[in-house]
């Protein structure tokens, strides 16, 4: 359908739009996981969707707070996580360095409310970019994965300042995962 109406890339509104007039009045988008922590521009990506999305339509978004009382539990999703490990380390499988090469280091950055993951180097080692040579040194630090953790008070201001107002917040028992149910609103 989307390549038929000349539309096979682009924009996330020409899903929307063809699911609307296909099926449904109106859209109920699930953003779960913290997948709006893992993303670099949070803002954009929500500007993004909230053009995509009528006034009759939600989006339900799954985030973990920040307490700074709370950071060792945040941190024990990651220090131990072999899955998590396997999956950032990929991109550097690629350039041929192996879990021998280094090792990982998971720290939450307490002025930016992020977990950082990195992998340090145990040698030098040259890797091969392209037509370039690019020489790791022992203790070289290579950023592999950021996850943003907000509080209320910033998902909300976000949400706000990308178009969105919040019509219930659901809190789990220990108060450190929300479920944000919004809804866009009028410009």
């Amino acid at each position: 359908e989307l390549a038929r109406n000349g539309r096979s890339k682009g924009n996330f509104a020409y899903i929307t739009e063809l699911l609307r007039e296909k099926n449904y009045p109106f859209n109920l988008i699930l953003f779960l996981g913290n997948t709006i922590g893992n993303v670099s521009d949070m803002n954009r990506v929500l500007s993004n969707i909230r053009e995509s999305m009528t006034l009759d339509d939600y989006l339900l978004i799954g985030t973990e707070l920040f307490d700074i009382n709370r950071i060792h539990h945040i941190m024990r999703h990651y220090d131990d996580n072999e899955l998590m490990k396997d999956i950032i380390f990929t991109s550097l499988e690629f350039f041929g360095l192996t879990y021998d090469d280094g090792k990982f280091e998971f720290k939450f950055n307490k002025n930016k409310g992020q977990v950082e993951a990195r992998f340090i180097m145990k040698h030098d080692k040259e890797i091969v970019y392209g037509s370039k040579k690019i020489l790791l040194k022992k203790g070289t630090k290579i950023l592999l994965l950021i996850s943003y953790k907000t509080t209320p008070k910033k998902i909300q201001i976000l949400l706000a300042e990308s178009g969105f107002v919040i019509k219930r917040l659901f809190l789990n028992e220990n108060e450190d995962y929300a479920l944000i149910l919004c809804k866009p609103i009028a410009f």
